[in-house]
């Protein structure tokens, strides 16, 4: 197939075919594992995080993600190999015009992704230090030196929490209980409402 063809159309048709590839491969792989799941990887460090929960602007563009990489050589394949051989552009306004469909690419890919951490509710940012001074109900007993679970709206979301009792005390299943404290990123502790 590429015996007759210059280094400029192999090296369009391997960016097309490969990036072609790699993107029908995310888009099964992302609809097996489901829409809440992002199966994507950064190449850059990842995003810094406000302390509620959403990505500073600028720190949504300094991710490549294998998603905008994939749409870039995707691009670049398909319309330097229209240009080049369809349009007959030649083979520098060819390389120009493939990477400026990547770039172009690789922005909206960001764009999209950027929007779409915007799509989440208050409730998908769950905070867990928004509980202290709270009342909940017991969801799971909660032994006197153990752990069991409480349940409790925050931000108009349900949540079920891991929770010991402040007091060493045991706390019976649906017994109204305020969080007292924070123990770590999943646990509180509690005492019983009188």
């Amino acid at each position: 197939m590429f015996e007759s063809m210059d280094s400029f159309q192999i090296s369009f048709w391997v960016c097309a075919i490969a990036g072609t590839s790699f993107f029908a491969l995310k888009v099964l792989t992302s609809l097996m594992a489901g829409i809440g799941h992002d199966l994507d990887a950064d190449f850059d460090a990842a995003p810094e995080v406000a302390h509620d929960g959403i990505e500073s602007s600028d720190a949504a563009f300094k991710a490549i993600s294998i998603t905008s990489l994939t749409g870039f050589f995707m691009m670049f394949g398909w319309v330097g190999l229209a240009s080049y051989e369809q349009a007959q552009l030649g083979s520098v306004l060819s390389l120009f015009a493939a990477t400026a469909a990547g770039a172009v690419t690789m922005y909206v890919t960001a764009l999209i992704f950027q929007a779409a951490t915007k799509l989440s509710s208050a409730g998908a940012r769950f905070d867990i230090n928004a509980t202290v001074g709270k009342s909940a109900s017991v969801y799971q007993k909660i032994p006197a030196n153990g752990r069991g679970r409480i349940q409790m709206q925050v931000a108009d979301v349900t949540h079920e929490i891991d929770a010991i009792s402040e007091n060493l005390t045991e706390i019976e299943s649906f017994a109204a209980v305020e969080v007292v404290r924070v123990v770590n990123s999943d646990t509180v502790s509690v005492k019983r409402i009188s």
